[in-house]
Parts: C-alpha cells; sequence; structure tokens
C-alpha cells in the first residue's frame, strides 16, 4: 500500500507554524527551502504535494510572531527588508539521463561492499531493522542488519548513479528527498504512518551520521553534549536542534 505524505491532506500549514514559533520564542518566520518543484521525469509525481510560498500564511494567526514573504532582501544596518518577488522557475521536465541516472545500469564490483560498510558503522539500526535491500538495474542486493529482527526491513529502489554518489559523499538524506528513489517498508511499520522512518532511521542515517559524524553511542552522546554545552538546547533553541535532541532523548 502507498503511504501517502502528509502534505496529501492538503490541511493548512498556518496554524502549527504559528505553534512552533510561539513555543520556541521566535519572533519572526520567513517561508524557507519549502519552495522546490521537481524537475525529473521520475520525480514530477511529487510536485502535487508541494506547499506554495503563498500557502504558508494561510489560517497563520499568532499574538507574538510575525510571518514575512517568501524571497526577502535583508539589510540589517538599516532594518529593512524588501521583497524580490522572482518569477516562478517553469523549465521543462527532463530525463534522469540528464543528471548522470540510467535506471538500468546495474552496481559495480566493489559497490555493494561500499553501501554494506556506509549502514554497518550506523550502530542504532541493529536495534530496530533486520534488513536494507537495494535493487538497482532490476537487481537486488540484500544486506543483514540484525537477522533476529527480520520482521522489519526497508527496499530502497534507486539507480546507481545517484546511490553511489550520496554514499561516497555521505549525502544519503538528497536521495530520500529526491523523491525518485523507490522506498518500501516491510513488516511492523505501520504504527509510523508516514513518519516511519523518523526518528529511528533518517536522523541516525543522515543527521547524525552524515552530518554529524556520530555513528556509535558514544559518539551520540558526545555529539548532544556538544550541542547543550553550546546553549544551542537552552532557551530558544534552532528548531533543528531542538527536533533532533528530542528524537536522540528519546533513543538514549
Amino acid at each position: 500500500e502507498r503511504v501517502l505524505p502528509t502534505a496529501a491532506a492538503k490541511e493548512p500549514v498556518g496554524p502549527g507554524i504559528a505553534s512552533i514559533l510561539e513555543e520556541y520564542r521566535i519572533g519572526w518566520f520567513c517561508p524557507s527551502s519549502s519552495m522546490h518543484k521537481y524537475q525529473r521525469t521520475d520525480s514530477a509525481w511529487a510536485n502535487e504535494y508541494i506547499t506554495g510560498p503563498e500557502e504558508h500564511a494561510i489560517d497563520f494567526e499568532s499574538a507574538s510572531a510575525v510571518m514575512h514573504p517568501a524571497f526577502l532582501r535583508c539589510n540589517l544596518a538599516l532594518d529593512e527588508m524588501t521583497c524580490i518577488g522572482p518569477e516562478p522557475n517553469r523549465k521543462d521536465l527532463a530525463p534522469p539521463e540528464k543528471f548522470g541516472d540510467d535506471w538500468s545500469e546495474g552496481l559495480r564490483s566493489g559497490d555493494l561492499e561500499q553501501i554494506e560498510a556506509y549502514f554497518r558503522r550506523v550502530e542504532h539500526l541493529r536495534e530496530f531493522l533486520g534488513f536494507l535491500r537495494f535493487r538497482v538495474g532490476g537487481v537486488e542486493h540484500t544486506i543483514d542488519v540484525a537477522p533476529d529482527r527480520f520482521d522489519r526491513g526497508i527496499t530502497f529502489e534507486a539507480p546507481r548513479g545517484s546511490l553511489m554518489t550520496c554514499i561516497e559523499y555521505r549525502i544519503f538524506d538528497d536521495l530520500l528527498i529526491g523523491n525518485y528513489m523507490k522506498t518500501t517498508l516491510h513488516g511492523a511499520w505501520e504504527e509510523r504512518g508516514a513518519d516511519a522512518l523518523y526518528p529511528d532511521f533518517t536522523p541516525f542515517v543522515s543527521k547524525y551520521g552524515d552530518n554529524g559524524g556520530a555513528f556509535t553511542e558514544p559518539e551520540l552522546e558526545a555529539y548532544f553534549a556538544h550541542y547543550q554545552g553550546t546553549g544551542l538546547l537552552g532557551p530558544g533553541p534552532s528548531l533543528s536542534s531542538m527536533k533532533a535532541y528530542e528524537s536522540i532523548r528519546r533513543y538514549l
């Protein structure tokens, strides 16, 4: 069964934004990194679920926070903000081959070993995941993560070009948000719904691992101790650090 994204419900995001701003005492907000348009033919399906810049303000109400429009030029010295108002990108869709992806290309010698080494360093995966399966060029390759937990697994179907680029440069999150890799969840995932890969997979692989270099429990403890030591998890923390902290706190 297909797991639809939360955005499929088309519910206004304004109330949720207002709630977050007030909870973390943030005074003003500008939509950012939320105006993507997918330009590959194999990711264009996701354009149905994007939230346009103007949609962020729908039903937004707050006594303490202000929402500004997207695409601003800010002059902090003069305390001035000017709307840029760029024209929407209207480029035609492009085939995946334009970006170096051939869905019929299979793994090469040494690729599977590189993929396996990449995921095995993330200790937390063994706590909840039995296997990872990669379908590349129509051929399946399975990695046993924790054989005694084979009631739960993930199949990723992706073109070799993007897959191995993301493995090599430690940017697996780019595949997860690109919306052309096909992800199949096997086993006991039902209770997680659209957020199935949170908090046990995506943060540990791409945020704490790829971005933070923390793969083991001692490394994770040191990683979050650093956030606490710098005050980022004190009053008025950044949203990204607090979300990361909350998910790791449940784990530890």
